[in-house]
């Protein structure tokens, strides 16, 4: 599912519409920080779900943005910025940002959305009973990108071997990264895992791929690729690799 399927549902889930009759009753304007990645029009779904909700902008809801530009560092920072802002509830978007919550507070309620394996992660005790202050939507992603691998080998049946581009500093990458190597031993596919910290190394981590004469690369989620997805894709086509 996509980033704005879950917000999506995020809007239409989390956020009840008794809440908001409350609101108008009481005349409360709800404070809602949101910790992503994603700029604000990325949100379009959250902001018309919590409208059909009775949740209007200006009226009895306010936004706090707190977006990282692709540089999951940052999240910490932001987090104890939204703490401070004393916010009715935090919505954090994909794991760095929500293990940054996490760590920011224990009694504001965080929404997580996108989490990837949220039990691995140390955010919920178990999915049918997350515990503390932490809900929302996960996607099972360890699973899936072994399955995207599979895809690709399906699409390209020649490949020998593969470049997995993750990002090791962003928490919950590394079991992705190493489904995914799995995975290619499984289908006969030499894995190549090929690191990247930062959006200065993509040209070279590109060009080793290419001296190394892989055959295909697989691009794991993360803010960083995310953020740097054009050039992504720009180098992949650039080293004519299948990606």
């Amino acid at each position: 599912m996509d980033r704005r399927a879950f917000i999506t549902m995020v809007g239409g889930s989390i956020f009840a519409a008794p809440l908001a009759v409350r609101a108008q009753q009481t005349g409360k304007v709800w404070r809602i920080g949101v910790l992503s990645g994603s700029p604000p029009e990325r949100w379009k779904p959250f902001h018309d779900s919590l409208r059909g909700l009775g949740y209007v902008e200006g009226q009895n809801i306010a936004f706090e943005w707190r977006l990282s530009g692709g540089r999951a560092e940052r999240f910490p920072d932001l987090a104890a910025d939204l703490v401070r802002l004393k916010v009715d509830v935090i919505v954090a978007s994909d794991n760095p940002a929500i293990a940054a919550a996490q760590r920011a507070t224990k009694t504001i309620p965080v929404v997580m959305v996108g989490s990837m394996d949220p039990v691995t992660s140390g955010f919920a005790e178990s999915l049918a009973r997350p515990g503390g202050n932490i809900t929302g939507q996960t996607v099972q992603g360890t699973d899936l990108q072994g399955k995207l691998l599979q895809i690709l080998k399906e699409a390209v049946p020649a490949i020998s071997r593969v470049g997995i581009l993750w990002v090791p500093t962003e928490l919950g990458r590394e079991v992705q990264a190493k489904e995914a190597e799995r995975t290619a031993r499984v289908l006969g596919v030499q894995p190549r895992l090929m690191e990247v910290r930062d959006a200065a190394e993509l040209d070279g981590v590109f060009a080793t791929m290419a001296r190394e004469k892989v055959d295909a690369v697989q691009i794991h989620p993360s803010q960083l690729t995310f953020a740097h997805r054009v050039r992504i894709a720009e180098l992949a086509a650039k080293n004519r690799l299948p990606s």
